[in-house]
């Protein structure tokens, strides 16, 4: 591992996030230091760490702080004349949070269409369903938790929309969150198959950016892990940007097969310096007047290939 200093893993983050972990937590803990420069860089992720050691927070941080920007970025395009604007807009009191969702923006927000700004961009998706449950109440820490340092700072953020899906959601909130998608999505591997089964509920996942596949040892190698395989390779399909993928467990083994069943794969086109086609050699063979009054053949289409998508 590089030798970095927590002040330069955390200097990547906004302000509020940078200082909010660094006074909760001080300083991060190995899968932490590891994990953020690759997550940062975009690239698909395996953290295996134990229990306990804050690989969770890991995955989330960064697609936190990527979602304040994004939401901030884009509600400045929407509003004019709000020249003190620096994170988020005016300031906004904190409103209370629901079993199911967290208000992306409070009422009296100057922003014109908030639907504008909804749509999925974090999945996070889990084999247990108690679990997710916990995710969600966790998650409330770091959200509460940032904005207050925000708060001090003089500075406000987009408030984050936080729903979870699974077996057990209500229909009543089943249909609210097609109505006001979350930017933050807990699921279950069974209940993402629907979604994007549904012609209406998989036009949510379009925006999506980011994926965090957690207990992955528990999905590898049997009959759910290979559906969750499917269904992440028709996510990537409807997305309109590649979506990065993190995978977090705290014992699996061999790491290479359980990154090969992460990223999945993808066809790749094979270089045309792999192949020399006995028709170009013959006409090495012609005269340069030859060559030059000749057609120019049409360029055949490389061959594909199938390959494993890298893994850091």
């Amino acid at each position: 591992m590089p030798d970095c200093t927590a002040e330069t893993i955390l200097s990547s983050f906004l302000p509020p996030v940078r200082d909010w972990f660094a006074e909760t937590f001080g300083e991060p803990t190995p899968p932490q230091a590891q994990g953020w420069p690759a997550i940062q860089r975009g690239e698909h992720t395996l953290i295996l760490a134990p229990t306990g050691s804050g690989k969770t927070l890991a995955a989330f941080l960064w697609g936190i702080d990527q979602l304040f920007r994004e939401l901030d970025e884009s509600a400045d395009r929407r509003i004019s004349g709000s020249a003190d604007r620096r994170i988020g807009g005016s300031a906004n009191p904190a409103l209370p949070v629901t079993d199911f969702q967290l208000p992306i923006f409070p009422p009296q927000s100057p922003i014109p269409n908030p639907q504008s700004l909804a749509g999925i961009r974090l999945v996070y998706i889990s084999p247990l369903k108690a679990l997710n449950n916990d995710i969600h109440r966790n998650l409330r820490v770091p959200l509460a938790g940032i904005r207050a340092k925000a708060d001090k700072m003089g500075l406000d953020l987009p408030y984050l929309n936080v729903a979870v899906r699974s077996g057990d959601t209500p229909q009543r909130d089943r249909q609210a969150m097609l109505r006001e998608p979350p930017h933050i999505l807990i699921t279950t591997p069974e209940s993402l198959y629907l979604l994007l089964t549904s012609p209406k509920a998989r036009e949510m996942f379009r925006t999506v950016h980011t994926v965090i596949v957690d207990e992955i040892h528990t999905l590898a190698g049997n009959k759910r892990g290979v559906h969750l395989s499917l269904s992440l390779e028709r996510l990537q399909h409807l997305a309109d940007a590649p979506i990065q993928r993190i995978g977090l467990s705290a014992t699996i083994e061999p790491l290479d097969e359980a990154a090969r069943f992460l990223g999945g794969y993808e066809w790749r086109e094979e270089s045309a310096d792999q192949r020399v086609s006995e028709s170009a050699n013959n006409e090495l063979r012609m005269t340069n007047d030859e060559l030059a009054n000749l057609p120019l053949p049409p360029s055949p289409p490389l061959p594909l290939s199938l390959s494993p998508r890298p893994v850091t």
